[in-house]
């Protein structure tokens, strides 16, 4: 749903209620096509993933929810569905976000839009399907009864002030029988007078979706403004709650295909991630930072270092007690992706536009992405 043209695909508009979107004609064309399991443009991204083997958001999320499948069968014949509140709610509350990641774009942080600018994107600086916070709180209100899960993303959810008005809105209503998902860069657990452990102690369920693609200083090129060390130590301070279940979210793309692997073991070995919980989401956009910008000894250098992990990854669950099932499906996505990388040709175009943005960006950042990720020399000299 959107007010100020949040997403390409708007369905309604907040400040008409959620209610009159929900039966919107666009929203009841779409329910129709996807019945009839025609193709939908705004889904292409979920398409792109299934068709190279990955499991896809719409299929995480259909897993996730099939206990409210047959809500579906109530579909009326022009695609019309009585409304009576929602079960699931995702905010993307705003773009505001603190950090500048190289893979992102203005529409998900506020802070890359002047950068951006320079490659004459036309986004809007700051998103809100809001005007204030307290249409927030009114609009959310109507809801807060039906709800059983929650998943906050941005910019930055934990910098969003809607966010915390949120929290303190289902704690107030003792409407904390609930899970509460996010999606966040983890730079910091507290924000103004709010002190996020003390909010979510509330709950029943913290899942938290950790964007986190390298380590130490490349951890801090591919995702600017972020403190390594601060990463470490909030990673530690979240060990000590029993309601919070974290995963790691790594985004594969050009600057972290040769060590995202060294990360992992990194992490699972200093006991800070289970393996199981790994998720990988490939690159498509922007299309010169995708996984698929290589040369030769760059593909041959990831695919040494993806087979080390599997390697790894075996033996792990050989002298560990873990969950070997899940694990092994981590093994099978690895494999997916080794499969995936042997077929990819060098792409010049590509590789030039990689040079020129990054070079650019570099300049006006004062970094040097050589000095950083050494293994990706062959992109300078490759004819």
């Amino acid at each position: 749903m959107n007010q100020k043209g949040f997403i390409d695909h708007t369905l309604g508009r907040v400040d008409e209620g959620i209610e009159k979107a929900w039966n919107s004609n666009k929203l009841k064309n779409l329910r129709l096509k996807m019945l009839s399991g025609e193709y939908i443009d705004a889904c292409s991204g979920c398409y792109n993933r299934e068709k190279l083997g990955y499991e896809s958001f719409r299929q995480w999320k259909n897993k996730n929810n099939k206990h409210n499948m047959h809500l579906v069968s109530n579909t009326k014949p022009d695609g019309g569905l009585e409304f009576k509140g929602f079960k699931y709610f995702e905010f993307k509350i705003s773009n505001k976000c603190n950090l500048k990641c190289r893979i992102c774009n203005p529409g998900s942080s506020n802070s890359f839009y002047k950068e951006q600018s320079l490659f004459n994107t036309n986004y809007t600086k700051i998103l809100n399907p809001f005007n204030t916070v307290d249409d927030f709180k009114k609009e959310f209100l109507k809801h807060i009864d039906s709800i059983d899960m929650i998943y906050f993303f941005g910019g930055e959810p934990f910098i969003i002030d809607e966010h915390y008005e949120a929290l303190k809105l289902l704690i107030e209503h003792k409407k904390t029988d609930i899970e509460i998902h996010y999606s966040t860069n983890m730079s910091k657990l507290d924000y103004k007078n709010y002190n996020l452990p003390d909010l979510w102690k509330h709950f029943k369920k913290i899942v938290l979706i950790a964007s986190l693609d390298g380590s130490g200083r490349r951890a801090e090129y591919m995702r600017k403004n972020s403190i390594w060390s601060e990463t470490i130590k909030i990673r530690k301070k979240l060990l000590e709650f029993k309601n919070v279940d974290f995963y790691i979210m790594s985004s594969i793309n050009i600057f972290n295909l040769t060590h995202i692997f060294d990360f992992h073991k990194e992490w699972i070995l200093e006991n800070y991630i289970k393996p199981e919980n790994i998720i990988f989401n490939m690159v498509f956009y922007p299309d010169h930072l995708s996984y698929s910008v290589i040369t030769p000894e760059i593909k041959q250098l990831f695919l040494d270092k993806a087979e080390e992990h599997i390697k790894f990854l075996k033996t792990y669950i050989n002298e560990q007690t873990i969950n070997s099932i899940n694990t092994e499906n981590v093994i099978f996505k690895i494999q997916q992706i080794i499969n995936e990388i042997k077929n990819i040709e060098v792409n010049k175009e590509k590789i030039n536009l990689f040079l020129t943005r990054t070079f650019l960006l570099d300049k006006i950042r004062k970094e040097n992405f050589v000095l950083i990720f050494p293994e990706l020399h062959s992109l300078l000299n490759y004819d």
